[in-house]
């Protein structure tokens, strides 16, 4: 998962494994992308916090 910047703008993909391929999809662009992209942290911290 990760913000992605290409030609001075930002991306926001998420990576899953399907089989043996691991395939990229596109969520969101711009300021979306950047909200988005801290809700996933924030959530991850709170899984690993959790355990």
């Amino acid at each position: 998962m990760g913000l992605e910047h290409r030609n001075g703008r930002v991306y926001f993909y998420r990576s899953r494994r399907v089989g043996k391929l691991v395939r990229r999809e596109y969520v969101a662009g711009g300021h979306l992308a950047a909200l988005i992209a801290r809700h996933e942290a924030v959530r991850a911290e709170r899984q690993k916090l959790d355990k």
